[in-house]
């Protein structure tokens, strides 16, 4: 079958071979179908859905067969969250960035080029790790620490000012 023309139906074609195209279009919508992949705006798609240009989502975009892992997007908000736990969120009004959003006991690292952890918060304990993934105080440093002013003390008893002088 061969048209040279326009075609209307009123009902669905059906086919059972391909049906191809000629990829121009009048409109502003310009779509491919090649090798099972969908390609918006491009005649060439290389992955299974590809979009060449702008893409606008409402809210949600989904994990397929993993409802608790997705990313949400509001008014001036981001949020990534994967099994359930809010990982990263961004929220202008608030003016935060906030890590482990929704309080969970997940741990943040911080990797070097090298592969090792260069900062680690221990969620669990409230401990952060220079240097250490096993901080056993609020603050643990492994190495040596630098500092341009003074070290201020405190506990119950009494506050302590620490200065020494420089090294030679």
């Amino acid at each position: 079958l061969h048209i040279a023309g326009d075609l209307t139906t009123d009902s669905h074609i059906t086919a059972s071979g391909n049906i191809t195209q000629s990829l121009t279009s009048t409109a502003s919508f310009q779509y491919a179908t090649v090798r099972d992949r969908l390609g918006v705006g491009t005649i060439a798609p290389d992955y299974d859905l590809d979009v060449a240009g702008t893409v606008g989502v409402g809210n949600y975009i989904y994990h397929n067969g993993d409802e608790d892992t997705y990313i949400l997007f509001e008014a001036d908000k981001i949020n990534l969250v994967a099994g359930g736990k809010s990982a990263y969120k961004f929220e202008h009004s608030t003016g935060k960035i906030q890590i482990n959003n929704g309080n969970h006991d997940l741990d943040l690292n911080v990797m070097a080029d090298d592969a090792e952890v260069i900062l680690m918060t221990d969620a669990g304990n409230n401990r952060v790790g220079v240097n250490t993934v096993t901080p056993t105080k609020a603050l643990q440093v492994a190495g040596d620490i630098s500092a341009s002013g003074n070290l201020f003390v405190s506990n119950s008893h009494a506050t302590k000012v620490l200065s020494a002088g420089t090294a030679g």
